[in-house]
Order: C-alpha cells, then structure tokens, then sequence
C-alpha cells in the first residue's frame, strides 16, 4: 500500500509536470523525452502493481463506463480533426513548395531577360538589400528551426549585372536622364517591396511549420491522454470484479456514492471543457483556412507587382531605345542641315567681294566720268572763247575788209591766223568729238556694271532669303521634335505617376494584411493560451479522479498520503 500510494504521488506530480511543460507553450523542449521516459515507468508502475483491497460500493460504474466510453469518442474525434488538420498543413507545405519552385523559375527567366536586354536597363540595377527571414516574435520558433526551410538571402537577392556596353556613352538630355533615374528609383523601390513580400511568404511558411508542430504535440497529448484512459477503464474492470466485496458497508458505500457524485459531476465538467475545446479546435482550424485564403491572395499580390516590375522594365527598355534613336536622327538632321549650310558662307564672301570690286569700279568710273566732264567743260570754255574770238576776228575782218585798201599785208596776215584758227577749231572739235566718244563708252561701262551690280543684288537677296527660309524650317523642325520630346515626357511623367499610385496602393494592401495577420496571430495565441488552461483545468480533474479512484482501492481505515487536503489538485477540499 505505501508503494502504491508513492506511485500514485509520482503520478500527479508527472502530471502537473505535463501541464507545465513548454511543448504545450508552442516551443520544443528537452523535458517531452523525460515525459514520454516518466510515461513508460508510469505504465511499468501501474501494470506491476500487486492486488489491492477497495472499500465496498453498492452501486454498478456502468454509467462511469459509458461516460468514459463517450469521452474516447470525443478523443477519437479530436483525432480525426487534427488528422484534418495536419493534411491542410501538408498540403499548405506543398502548394507553398509549389509557389518557390514557381518564384524560382521566374527568377530565372527574369535573369534571362537581364541577360538578353538592352545595356540602358543596366545602369539601374540598384545594391540588392539584405533578406531578413526572422520569426514573429509571439510564435517562437526553438522546436522547429532545424526543419523549416528557411530562404537564405543568397537564393533571394541576385547579384547585379555589371554592362560594359556602350550604353554609358549615350547623348541624352538632362530632362531625359533625370526621368529616366526617376524611373530607376521607382523600379528598385518596387523591387524591395517584392523581396519584403518574398521575407513575409518565408514567415508565412515558418508559422505554417509551426502550426504543425503544434498539431503534432496535441496528438502526442492525446495518445497520452488515450493510454491514462485504457489504465482508468482496466481499473473500473478491476473495480467491477471486486464489487461483491463492499456490500456489507455501508457507511464506506455512502462515502463512495458521495465521491461517484463529485466523479460524475467532474467528468461531466471535463465532458463541457472537451465540447468547448473541440469548438476551439474548429474555429482554429476555421482560422488557419483563412490565414491560407490571406497566404494565397499576398501571393497573388506579389506576382502582379512582379509582372508590374517586368513591364516597367520592358517600357524602361523601349523608351531608352525611342530616346536614344530619337536623339541619334534630331543630331543626323542638323547635321545633314549644317552641311547643306555650310557652302553658303564661303558664296556670301564671294559675292561681297564682288560687290566691293564692282563698286570700286563703279568709283573709278565715276571718278573718270568726273575728269572727262570736266575736260569737256574745259573744251567747251576754249571752243567758247575761241568762237568769241572767231567773232571778234570776223568783226575785224570785216572792218579789215572796209580797210582793204588800207593795206593788204595786214589782210594776208590777218587770214593766215584766221586759217590757224579754224584748224585749232577742227582739231577742237575732233578732240570733243573724240571726248563724247570716249564718254559714251564710259557710260555703257557704267550701265554693264550697274546691271551686273544689281544682279548680284538681286542674287544676295535671293540667297538671304533661301537661308532664312531654310533656316525657320530647321526652327520649325527643332520646334516639332522639342514638342514630341515633350509629349514623351509627359507620358512618361504619367506612367510614372500611375507606377507610383500603383505602388502606393500595394503598399497599403501589404499594411492591411499585415496587420490584418498579426490580428489573426494574436488570436491564435489568446486561443492557444485558453486551450493551454482548459488542458491544465482537464490535467487537474483528471488527478482528482485518480486520487479518488486511489480512495476507493484503499482498504479499510488508512488515510493515503495522497487524499490529504494539501494534495488536492482540485482544491476542493473533499
């Protein structure tokens, strides 16, 4: 008997040990071994215990039994639904098996596309940061780390392509280039939000992992629970063959219908906890189907912002190349324009030196003109003072006439300088004639270079006025292209716009979940808790079901160490 009633000691004190025991808590712990070790020697006990002698009860334990009978029903139920809940688990396991190997072949296609596009998109492959993989705080994740397939930032991060082409010699203009870098910060701050998303998912499945590491300690539980149940029904049948003993007390018989009573009515209370825990494992399980619905819809959320990433690229990329070309055939334009203007300076200093020399003609000839004009006069101011002299002679002759007679030397000598005179007057006038000669040729001269004067004129203006023409279609083009770059520029400052909003909005969609997930978090863990009290309260009942069992297999007029006040785990004081 005080062997027995050490045994039953060692017992409850295992007992409020597994009640205690951090396995329940969510984390793995060293002290399951020593548990399933104290387990073994527990049955040892319990099957090499010798006949005992129980005080007499009138009453049949058949509606124990059948109470009992019901309760490994529910326990059988509680199996199939963490069974249930293990295979979600599993298969959450493999469809997030399924999402890496997904996420690993895009990753390699998305390095084929690097590989294989052009150098622009090289120059904006930002550092690539740091993957953080760390638990959440409120599941600690000790039982657990050497099985959980943790992504490391070697396999999450890739390393930037380094571009030797010749895209950093590209002409661009500093608008351009700042939209461009614009873009680039966006791209990688799109492509940071994507690897948090990969960290969250690596989370995700470390809780996941987690979850079934919980399910698999409730099962352990439960076959504990299962074997402490076989041990009370062959008690009950050890009780139900020694029942024709006690019938001759029956002060012991009201004693132990007083204590069937308290049994009943706690086994009906442990039955309630169990409806209530069984609730708790539904709505566990109800929450872990939603926390997979949210996996799923962050997943979902994560490839449309990848497949966001791969079309800013390819318009990244295809912008560059519209830019690059753009600006290649403006610069072949002005240049095509520069050489078709290029001649014209040489043509304009070749015209004015013509003109210069053309006028300076001009001047010579006027100048000439002038000489001649004035010679003339001269002539014509001789040829006057001569034909005035002519007529002075003829006066005198005349009057010389009259004086004829007078003297006939005189006369001769007379008409002999009046002949001088006359061939003075014909070389005169050969001489004028000659001058007005001269002075015609003069003024055709003038005339032909007049005319070759303004034909040159006419051809300056003619040529002004192709330059200026040629020139304001250059403006005109220049002015096109300025307007067509501008447009780019503000569809590309649009798309950027809407690039940002949609990041925006992902961003505030990973809030929610986010914070949606820790709600869903710290309701499991209220839950979790709740359930960890009704196993300690069901532990507790289940002790006090001993004790009183090992009052009824007591023999007459001893007092176990166990039924005193001080070890009742109910605290009931019975």
């Amino acid at each position: 008997m005080p062997a027995e009633n050490g045994g039953i000691l060692r017992n409850n004190k295992k007992m409020i040990n597994l009640s205690d025991s951090p396995r329940l808590t969510g984390g793995g712990s060293t002290t399951g071994d020593h548990l399933a070790d104290t387990n073994d020697l527990q049955n040892v006990e319990m099957c090499s215990r010798g006949p005992i002698v129980v005080k007499p009860r009138g009453t049949c334990p058949a509606e124990l039994e059948n109470k009992l009978a019901t309760y490994g029903t529910s326990t059988k139920q509680l199996e199939q639904q963490l069974g249930s809940m293990e295979t979600e688990v599993r298969n959450m396991q493999m469809e997030l098996a399924n999402v890496q190997r997904e996420r690993q072949q895009l990753e390699q296609q998305r390095k084929l596309l690097k590989c294989t596009g052009p150098c622009a998109q090289c120059v904006c492959c930002p550092p690539p940061p740091l993957t953080c993989v760390t638990p959440t705080a409120a599941l600690p994740l000790t039982s657990i780390s050497s099985k959980v397939p943790v992504v490391s930032p070697a396999q999450v991060t890739q390393a930037a392509p380094i571009c030797n082409g010749s895209c950093t010699n590209a002409v661009m203009g500093t608008g351009t280039q700042q939209q461009l870098r614009d873009l680039r910060e966006q791209y990688a701050r799109l492509q940071d939000d994507y690897k948090s998303k990969l960290c969250e998912v690596s989370c995700m499945r470390t809780e996941a992992e987690k979850l079934k590491q919980d399910t698999r300690d409730a099962k352990e539980e439960r076959e504990r629970m299962e074997i402490k149940l076989i041990d009370v029904q062959e008690r009950l049948k050890l009780l139900e063959a020694e029942k024709g003993k006690f019938e001759g007390h029956k002060e012991h018989l009201i004693e132990q219908e007083q204590a069937l009573m308290v049994a009943k009515q706690r086994f009906r209370e442990a039955q309630d906890e169990l409806e209530e825990l069984r609730s708790l494992i539904q709505d566990q399980a109800a929450q872990l189907e939603d926390y997979r619905n949210k996996y799923l819809q962050a997943q979902q959320q994560v490839e449309e912002q990848r497949r966001q990433l791969d079309l800013m690229e390819m318009d990244n990329a295809r912008m560059n190349e519209n830019v690059t070309l753009e600006i290649g055939r403006v610069k072949n334009q002005f240049q095509e324009k520069l050489a078709e203007l290029a001649p014209l300076p040489d043509i304009l200093k070749q015209m004015q030196m013509k003109m210069q020399e053309a006028q300076q003609m001009r001047l010579v000839a006027e100048r000439s003109c002038e000489d001649l004009s004035r010679e003339l006069m001269g002539c014509k101011d001789k040829i006057q003072t001569l034909q005035n002299q002519l007529d002075v002679l003829r006066t005198e002759h005349q009057t010389l006439q009259g004086e004829r007679g007078l003297g006939s030397g005189q006369f001769e000598e007379m008409e002999r300088k009046c002949g001088e005179f006359r061939h003075e007057n014909e070389r005169m006038k050969n001489t004028l004639a000659r001058f007005e000669e001269h002075e015609v040729q003069l003024q055709k001269r003038i005339d032909e270079k007049m005319h070759e004067n303004t034909q040159l004129s006419s051809m300056l203006e003619q040529i002004r006025e192709d330059s200026a023409r040629q020139v304001a279609r250059t403006k005109e083009r220049c002015e096109t292209v300025r307007r067509s770059m501008q447009g780019q520029i503000a569809e590309m400052e649009r798309q950027l716009a809407q690039c940002r909003a949609t990041a925006r909005a992902a961003q505030r969609d990973r809030d929610e979940i986010r914070q949606k997930m820790q709600s869903q978090i710290n309701n499991l863990n209220e839950a979790f808790k709740h359930a960890q009290g009704r196993i300690k309260s069901l532990q507790g009942h289940v002790n006090y079901l001993k004790t009183s069992y090992s009052n009824i297999f007591l023999g007459q007029g001893e007092t176990p160490p166990s039924a005193l006040p001080g070890d009742d785990s109910c605290d009931c004081n019975y």
